[in-house]
């Protein structure tokens, strides 16, 4: 950002001298938030191209300077930016509090806009009032001699001169008034658009708010659906195991029958076949007794004392 080097009245006059805007940066202390943004602001390659044309100076608020331009032009919010018409010293625009790029471009806009309007309606003021004058001093000498009409040529430039010097205080006034006018309209203008905009803020947060717990709503639903879903599965997966289980204890048991009663009558025809043989046997010996014992007779005495004897 290019800033004039040197005070207001030097600003002032390079202005007049550039039939530029002059504009006035009122600053707040380098610490603070505001002025820190409006310093990043400032710095912006389309801000400074805007304010390419005009003639800026910073002030720091409370500074001897800061009191003379505020005794002209009310300080009432700090940052804020004055946007002043340096042919008439009328106040074309002025903007404050919180500043943004998209606010001071539009300030910037209006300001170019105005001047050429407020340079036209300063100079028609002049000339309406010295046509009126000019009128009266005719009248005044149609109806007077030449030593009046002379008298009333010099009352009347004399009115003029009086009139011009009494109309710059007074221009001063209503400039101070119309600055405080102005600055009570811009506030109240941006209280207006805050309450919108808290309006508007509430109103999203509300509509989000809604928006957060219909999808919450929506994703409870969606997991108790999920969860419903899982529990029924793990119910038919449990089932499935269940049921395989005892598939497997029944083929198990089925198996172990089925083996057992293998086993047994595999004993049954082994025991079956031992008893055979055992039968087999018993019936060869027997036959073989009966064989041995028919090849040899025994003879057996009893004796008179009751005892016997075999042979």
């Amino acid at each position: 950002m290019e800033w004039f080097n040197g005070g207001v009245g030097e600003a002032i006059a390079a202005a007049k001298a550039k039939k530029a805007i002059f504009a006035v940066f009122v600053k707040g202390k380098s610490d603070e938030e505001t002025t820190i943004k409006l310093t990043e602001i400032l710095e912006d390659s389309e801000v400074v191209s805007a304010l390419s044309s005009m003639v800026c100076i910073s002030v720091e608020n409370g500074t001897n300077t800061c009191l003379q331009f505020s005794s002209i032009y009310p300080v009432i919010l700090v940052p804020s930016v004055y946007f002043i018409d340096s042919s008439t010293g009328v106040d074309l625009e002025i903007t404050g509090g919180i500043v943004t790029k998209e606010s001071l471009m539009a300030s910037i806009n209006k300001a170019n806009d105005k001047v050429g309007e407020v340079a036209d309606i300063v100079q028609a003021a002049p000339v309406a009032s010295a046509e009126e004058t000019v009128t009266v001093s005719e009248t005044s000498a149609k109806t007077t001699d030449s030593s009046t009409s002379q008298a009333a040529e010099e009352s009347t430039v004399e009115e003029v001169s009086n009139n011009t010097s009494g109309e710059q205080p007074k221009a001063l006034e209503e400039r101070v008034e119309r600055a405080k006018l102005l600055m009570a309209q811009r506030q109240a203008e941006r209280e207006a658009q805050e309450k919108e905009k808290e309006k508007d803020k509430e109103k999203e947060r509300r509509e989000v708010g809604k928006a957060l717990l219909e999808r919450k709503r929506t994703q409870e639903e969606q997991d108790l659906k999920e969860a419903a879903m899982a529990r029924r599965k793990d119910k038919d997966e449990e089932k499935k195991a269940k049921e395989a289980v005892k598939a497997a204890i029944e083929q198990d048991r089925l198996d172990r029958k089925m083996k057992y009663d293998g086993e047994k009558k595999a004993n049954d025809e082994k025991r079956k076949e031992n008893e055979k043989a055992a039968l087999a046997a018993q019936a060869a010996q027997a036959e073989k007794t009966a064989s041995d014992r028919a090849t040899v007779a025994r003879i057996q005495f009893r004796l008179p004392d009751g005892s016997s004897q075999t042979k």
